[in-house]
């Protein structure tokens, strides 16, 4: 459920079972924003399949092929391939970089609790330390 005029997404429901919002901007923005402006009239998906409104787009093909396309179908060190969701984990990590609290950080991916994510957000000392000297330089 994409609300422009406030600029956010809600997810009524999630895995977890309770719904959240969370901001939409940048890139994603700026693709919904594309998207709404070709809507397919009546069609009550974001992103319709090009063949009709009846049912989303399922974008794992399209990833699969990004990935191969960017070198990444092979297993990492740890055996792990890339998949939709670790951009979630991405997400988290990068947040949390920046100096996002862990409270923000729920607030975006819509955990309900910090152990959750403390498991997504992979944020060392280093991390940790560059964002207290923003938060006090402010």
């Amino acid at each position: 459920y994409v609300d422009l005029d406030r600029e956010q997404v809600t997810f009524h429901n999630p895995k977890a079972g309770t719904a959240y919002t969370v901001p939409l901007m940048g890139d994603a923005l700026e693709a919904i924003k594309e998207q709404h402006a070709k809507r397919i009239e009546g069609s009550p998906w974001v992103f319709p399949t090009p063949t009709g409104q009846n049912k989303p787009t399922n974008f794992e093909e399209a990833f699969k092929r990004v990935r191969a396309d960017a070198g990444l179908d092979e297993p990492d060190v740890k055996g792990e391939v890339l998949v939709m969701h670790s951009l979630r984990h991405s997400a988290a990590t990068e947040a949390g970089k920046a100096g996002a609290s862990a409270f923000e950080v729920q607030a975006m991916t819509g955990h309900k609790t910090l152990a959750m994510v403390s498991r997504y957000t992979k944020v060392d000392v280093a991390n940790a330390a560059e964002a207290m000297r923003k938060r006090w330089q402010a």
